[in-house]
């Protein structure tokens, strides 16, 4: 069972994802936080396999949280999910640790394929 904890600040695009991942039998939703400085904590709690992680947020953003949370959790994996599809934004968040990138647009299918794929240590863009 693949563990993941959500972090977007919208609440309608949680509640999405949960439903979506929940379709899925290899994968449970452990967690969800509406900012990145919120999801450093609930990480370090519930110890997921990989964070879903959204860039634009209040208080800390995506990329900043990604730095920290490989720097108090290692081994988790952090699959980006974003609305900005520009490669300045991709290249820091693959720099800050990210194993995956995957574009809001194109969410379904190639965000179950990413997380299933940063467990097994792979790195992909989408």
């Amino acid at each position: 069972m693949i563990r993941i904890l959500l972090v977007d600040d919208v609440p309608t695009v949680l509640n999405g994802l949960r439903l979506r991942l929940g379709l899925e039998e290899d994968l449970k939703v452990v967690g969800e936080a509406l900012d990145g400085e919120s999801a450093l904590a609930l990480a370090q709690e519930l110890q997921p396999d990989v964070v879903v992680m959204d860039v634009g947020m209040p208080r800390v953003d995506g990329i900043a949280a990604i730095e920290r949370l490989r720097e108090v959790l290692p081994g988790v994996r952090v699959v980006v999910l974003s609305i900005h599809d520009d490669a300045d934004t991709r290249e820091r968040a693959f720099q800050a640790g990210a194993s995956a990138y995957v574009e809001k647009r194109v969410v379904s299918n190639r965000l179950v394929e990413a997380i299933r794929a940063a467990v097994l240590g792979a790195t992909s863009t989408t």
